[in-house]
């Protein structure tokens, strides 16, 4: 149940998010960061998060943080099981999305050049598994949240995410400006 949630949470997170527009800044193949060797793109970002250009470093620094998560829980011997996001990603048909959700996976679509139903499909297995990911890493590091500790544990976890950059200085490079 705490995933399903933590899942709707993202969800709704990304229908809040703006869409591309064509006079970006940035070129889909600009490189705006680099994680351990692993080049990260505008178009990276951009296929999960309509990202205006304004808040491209604030997306850029939490996708980073994404993949230091996911590289620290494969580290720990976490292993994200394809019959659990299989499982997720049935509970979320297209049909029922709220209508601004819907019209964020349109634009999206659209950005990428892919049917709706392409999309999101992409877009649910991608925030699957990297939610899948985040849960189990952060559920094993930091245990589970009470109604009473929410706030001590937001607090804890963002100073967490915070120090796996300096942790990884040397293995990150964040190059947008």
């Amino acid at each position: 149940m705490k995933k399903i949630f933590l899942f709707i949470l993202l969800m709704t997170f990304v229908a809040f998010t703006v869409a591309c527009t064509a006079n970006s800044k940035y070129n889909d193949a600009d490189v705006v960061a680099v994680v351990k060797g692993k080049e990260i793109t505008v178009k990276d970002i951009r296929s999960i998060y309509g990202v205006k250009d304004e808040e491209m470093k604030q997306f850029v620094k939490g996708y980073v943080q994404q993949e230091l998560v996911i590289y620290e829980a494969t580290e720990m011997g976490i292993v994200v099981d394809d019959a659990d996001i299989e499982s997720l990603i049935q509970l979320f048909s297209l049909e029922s999305q709220p209508e601004e959700n819907r019209k964020f996976f349109e634009r999206q679509a659209d950005y990428l050049d892919m049917t709706l139903e392409e999309y999101y499909d992409f877009f649910l297995k991608e925030t699957s598994i990297k939610a899948e990911y985040m849960n189990q890493y952060i559920e094993k590091k930091f245990g589970t949240p009470s109604k009473e500790n929410v706030e001590e544990f937001t607090k804890n976890l963002n100073d967490h995410m915070d120090s796996l950059l300096e942790k990884y200085n040397n293995d990150v490079k964040i190059l947008v400006k």
